[in-house]
């Protein structure tokens, strides 16, 4: 049985506007800026309601080059920590104990732990760890890339209302 302070959490899908399909008479796409302010909207409601996620990961990663042709693969099993900051949305933690099916680390769930007694070097602690387990990254021969903002919910932070004038948006037929 796993501990209480770390949900596994498989699988996480944010859905905004999803329904049964209309019949084809009926069906007509809102405008652009109607369905970014809907995404918007939605977003911010579930970032109010969900202030944090704590979920062991299953990541797999893969790293190709062309020239020579090289592909990479790794995968990793890790805490990770997703919380609400109110100036850029849901920041996200990882932190990797196996990698490759081989223990990198005794797992004691260093981030939840952070979290659930914080103190003023709470969000640094949680930094560092995310940054020492940027190192087990996948990267091909030649190119090493030390990442942290490769995190499930990245790619929100371009719906939330605040930063949508920062990027350009268009609908595909």
């Amino acid at each position: 049985m796993r501990s209480p302070l770390l949900c596994r959490l498989l699988c996480t899908a944010v859905a905004v506007g999803v329904s049964a399909p209309l019949p084809a008479s009926a069906q007509a796409a809102p405008p652009l800026a109607e369905s970014l302010r809907s995404a918007g909207d939605s977003l911010r409601e579930y970032e109010r309601q969900v202030p944090a996620i704590v979920a062991e990961e299953r990541y797999e990663q893969v790293a190709r080059r062309s020239v020579p042709p090289t592909a990479v693969s790794r995968r990793l099993r890790s805490d990770v920590l997703v919380i609400t900051d109110e100036a850029v949305g849901w920041v996200g933690f990882r932190d990797v104990f196996e990698v490759d099916g081989r223990p990198v680390r005794d797992r004691d769930e260093r981030l939840a732990k952070l979290f659930l007694k914080p103190h003023a070097e709470t969000l640094r602690q949680a930094k560092r760890i995310a940054e020492e387990s940027a190192r087990f990254n996948v990267n091909v021969e030649g190119i090493d890339v030390l990442r942290t903002v490769n995190m499930p919910m990245t790619a929100l932070r371009f719906i939330r209302v605040q930063n949508q004038h920062r990027s350009t948006f268009k609908t595909e037929a």
